[in-house]
């Protein structure tokens, strides 16, 4: 951080700083200035005798000076006051915001100076540690205070007043700035800087920015992601549940998977532990953005950890986070390594505020041989030319040894895109993010959203429990996420939301479009019209994807677009909430993003369902099936078009269907009527049965009945087409007998969404607990959650407690695990909890060093005695000396779990440190990490 102390003011002049600290708050209107202290000097002086010669200016500068002298003469006598005052001074000359930035916060003084501190903080890791910091962060907001206020007033004045000082600025800088460059003599030193890499301090600020930056929700309101963080569970890909042969393999015929068990659930930390490379896939909005950033923001803040508790920095792994479409257009002449690196430094991917000399020395950091990084590439169904991204998955598969990559995508996209089966045992471990489980996860996602206004909250859980329409959506987090938004902003938290995905995306986009206006006004800062927003939106969407196909004629989306036409100002500050600018090259033309796929996709649906049906036929034909892009698009343009005019009811579906409906019995016309299929369910979903003529009604119900067993999940969805809920309820108990017990679980779920009967309830209970004598333990768990949802009897818990028990002995170590977890949903008594405890110590002995850490954090959920303790702490360090190195971090978070004495730990630190000599560099910090747990404290 740069000083202004030597030439601006002596200590305590403090109408003299307050005079600087306007000067330079008005001349940043213009964008931050660059120089070292005696340039600011300088440049202070120039700028303050310019305002003497523009009375807009010098009133302007009048005004916030006073107000800012006011305030320090408040403050107590003492050096820490005017050290404060000369740092906010250079805090603003390097970080302050222009007025394009203070328009885009709203004219909030409090955003403005919440951006300026944080940029501060991520370039000077000492921020904070002294008293003076503070006095700066105070001086700062009430710079911004009076600035913003008399900006807000006095915008079109100010602005080619503000222009003229920057230029005569900027030039007397360049001046400056070659004076000083002829005055270098130590060529030497100045190559050894350019070639060298970030010190620890700059990586720190990079961890501490990065944690911030990808903690803020992209909807510009709500609470950071962290703070209503939900535990999200993916399950092991493969073989679809839904697509699994209708006969019930024996317990050990599991198809095997890379990473784990074919359908195995677990937790989305689970899941990335011990990969070198990791896909999770997952719908629209299923939350796989949320999810990257997640990852990416707790491996910087585990990074920032390590290195405040002085670990070295090769020990370390750093977080990098892109996207697909970035990488892509990043990419250039760059060897792998680089174009990522260059990608996630790219401008609208995080923060990008540091000069460039440190980004540089950020980018060597990471591409140093032996670095250890976490790659987050998120989205790679929105990339372009997605063929072609096929060589970019088998780059990443040969990044260098110490790089771990997280990829996410919709699964269309990547099986078009890698051209493997998800089941592939030899390469990356794939993984399915499962929807949030009603009611616990989403009302305690609610709970924490509304923290501050619990009266909000219990009112959208109560419409979400009188309201199935909308309780069956909701435990998808985008669509939650949607009905927090609204309530949120809503005059009456009661006001019913909207049923339907179309009307919700409108209230939020409109809401989106109105956020920063007050109630309309005339004048300058009058609001936008919504209606004239919403059109621009709809044709910027179809512009940005008409002409965007592969030469097969399927979907090639971007994630940006240049739009086709320019707003007004009071228009472009709405849109710029929905489409918010990515960059903007040297002939002002501005590329832009929309704030969400399923946002573009809803536009370019609104747009589509306003042609005439001919029209949007002859769009839509070629899109029907096998193109990811057009999956979410193509059935709600349809659904839009036949609800928005009775008179067209059912003529654009009719006009497609007589087209594209392919005859014949082959496999290929199969699998283009199962498409059909798809289409349908997606329509239904978006509509209601009598928004139909009755042909098509009926051919919705017949897919509904059809497609019952084989897409439980969308039939669910669509329970409100009810004429044909009993036939689905008839087909689902029919497949129930003889359902691999992974499909069981999906299927008692869409039956208890269609309004079973007790005799249907009582027929699915007798299915699964007959599945339980032939269930892989890991499928246990399925079971038992899908009794729970039947509101199983007495007698029905204690058959299930009976079977799961009876099991623990004889099962394999590995697996005890599993049948735990479900025991717990079951228990009852404590004979219960001891028998299970008496099985689980039992198989500790012949259980191989990698087991031996999930059976003891089994055994913590069955209440364990002090002798239990002790017999599992005696495992534990029997396990240590021959563990792979990947479980000794386990093993040793078990031990200090079970309060281990002193001669415990050192037994753990003589094992742990046998191993360091032969390990591989890899596993150093983790090693190292164990043996930090292992220090005996007092």
């Amino acid at each position: 951080m740069m000083s202004v102390v030597v030439g601006l003011a002596n200590s305590g002049d403090r109408s003299a700083l307050a005079g600087s600290m306007a000067t330079i708050a008005i001349a940043c209107l213009g964008g931050p200035i660059a120089g070292g202290s005696a340039a600011l000097g300088e440049l202070v002086k120039l700028a303050q005798a310019r305002y003497q010669r523009n009375s807009p200016a010098r009133e302007l500068h009048r005004q916030v000076t006073a107000g800012i002298q006011v305030w320090a003469a408040s403050q107590r006598l003492g050096p820490e006051v005017d050290l404060g005052l000369d740092l906010a001074v250079s805090t603003i000359a390097e970080h302050g915001m222009d007025t394009a930035g203070i328009a885009e916060a709203l004219f909030d003084p409090a955003t403005v100076t919440r951006c300026v501190v944080a940029s501060a903080k991520a370039t000077d890791p000492l921020w904070g540690t002294e008293a003076h910091y503070a006095v700066a962060e105070r001086a700062i907001a009430e710079t911004y205070a009076h600035l913003v206020e008399h900006l807000r007033d006095q915008e079109p004045v100010m602005i080619p007043v503000i222009q003229e000082l920057r230029d005569a600025l900027d030039h007397r800088l360049t001046t400056l700035a070659g004076e000083a460059k002829r005055t270098r003599s130590d060529l030497g030193d100045l190559a050894g800087a350019m070639t060298a890499p970030a010190a620890v301090t700059e990586v720190m600020a990079y961890l501490k920015a990065r944690i911030e930056d990808w903690d803020v929700s992209v909807w510009r309101s709500g609470p950071a992601p962290s703070t209503v963080e939900r535990r999200l569970l993916v399950r092991q890909a493969g073989q679809h549940p839904s697509t699994a042969p209708a006969q019930r393999p024996a317990a050990t015929e599991h198809v095997p998977s890379s990473g784990g068990r074919v359908g195995e659930v677990v937790t989305a930390e689970e899941a990335l532990s011990g990969q070198r490379m990791l896909v999770v896939l997952g719908g629209p909005g299923s939350g796989k953005t949320w999810l990257a950033r997640r990852y990416a923001r707790e491996a910087a803040r585990y990074a920032l950890d390590r290195l405040t508790d002085s670990a070295e920095l090769d020990w370390v792994e750093l977080p990098l986070l892109t996207t697909w479409d970035q990488w892509t257009r990043t990419s250039g002449d760059l060897d792998p390594v680089g174009a990522l690196i260059a990608a996630s430094f790219a401008s609208g991917q995080g923060y990008h505020g540091w000069d460039p000399q440190t980004v540089d020395r950020l980018r060597r950091t990471f591409a140093e041989p032996g670095r250890r990084v976490l790659l987050v590439v998120d989205s790679l169904d929105e990339a372009a030319d997605r063929v072609g991204q096929a060589g970019r998955v088998r780059e990443l598969g040969s990044l260098p040894a110490g790089w771990r990559v997280v990829v996410t995508s919709r699964p269309a996209a990547w099986e078009q895109t890698a051209h493997t089966p998800v089941a592939a045992t030899d390469g990356p471990r794939v993984v399915d993010v499962q929807d949030l489980r009603y009611p616990q996860d989403v009302e305690a996602f609610v709970q924490k959203w509304f923290a501050a206004d619990p009266h909000r909250g219990d009112a959208l859980v109560e419409q979400l429990r009188a309201r199935p329409e909308l309780s069956r959506p909701a435990v998808i987090p985008l669509l939650l996420t949607f009905y927090c938004l609204l309530t949120e902003k809503a005059d009456d938290p009661k006001r019913p939301l909207p049923a339907r995905r179309r009307d919700l995306y409108r209230d939020l986009i409109r809401m989106m479009l109105g956020s920063g206006w007050a109630d309309p006004a005339p004048g300058a800062d009058a609001g936008p019209d919504i209606e004239a927003c919403e059109t621009r939106l709809r044709q910027w969407a179809w512009h940005a994807v008409r002409d965007r196909v592969t030469p097969c004629g399927l979907g090639n989306w971007g994630e940006t677009f240049t739009p086709v036409s320019r707003p007004g100002p009071a228009e472009a500050r709405a849109l710029d909430h929905v489409t918010p600018k990515v960059s903007k090259d040297v002939r002002a033309v501005v590329t832009r993003r929309f704030v969400h796929r399923t946002v573009h996709e809803h536009l370019v649906a609104e747009y589509l369902a306003a042609l005439p049906a001919a029209e949007a036929a002859d769009v839509l034909l070629t899109h029907l099936w096998f193109d990811p892009d057009w999956q979410v698009t193509a059935p709600a343009s349809i659904a839009a078009h036949n609800h928005d005019d009775p008179s067209r009811q059912g003529l654009l579906l009719q006009l497609l269907l007589d087209r594209c409906l392919p005859a014949g019995r082959d496999p290929a016309r199969e699998a283009g009527r199962e498409e059909i299929d798809r289409l349908l369910l997606a329509i239904a979903s978006e509509s209601d049965p009598e928004d139909w003529p009755p042909t098509h009604r009926n051919r919705i119900h017949d897919a509904r009945v059809r497609n019952a067993t084989r897409k439980p999940t969308q039939i669910a969805r669509t329970a409100h087409w009810t004429q044909s809920n009993p036939q689905a309820r008839t087909a689902v108990l029919a497949a129930l007998p003889t359902a691999h017990p992974r499909q069981v679980e999906s299927l008692v779920t869409m039956l208890t969404a269609l309004d079973p009967t007790d005799a249907d309830r009582e027929q699915a209970r007798t299915a699964v607990l007959a599945a339980l004598p032939t269930a892989h333990p890991w499928d246990v768990r399925a079971l038992v959650e899908a009794l729970t949802a039947l509101d199983p009897t007495d007698s029905d818990r204690e058959q299930m407690r009976s079977a799961v028990l009876a099991a623990l002995p004889p099962t394999g170590p590995g697996d005890v695990g599993a049948l735990v977890e479900a025991l717990t949903a079951l228990v009852v008594t404590d004979a219960d909890r001891e028998q299970a405890r008496t099985a689980v110590l039992a198989a500790l002995p012949p259980t191989g060093p990698g087991g031996v850490g999930a059976l003891v954090e089994a055994l913590f959920a069955l209440d364990p005695t002090d002798s239990d303790r002790e017999q599992m702490r005696s495992a534990v360090l029997a396990a240590l000396p021959t563990a792979d190195l990947g479980d000794v971090g386990a093993l040793v978070e078990a031990l200090t779990a079970l309060d281990p004495t002193d001669s415990d730990r050192e037994q753990a630190r003589t094992a742990v440190l046998a191993a360091l000599p032969t390990a591989d560099p890899w596993w150093d910090g983790s090693l190292v990490e164990a043996l930090t747990a292992l220090v005996v404290t007092d």
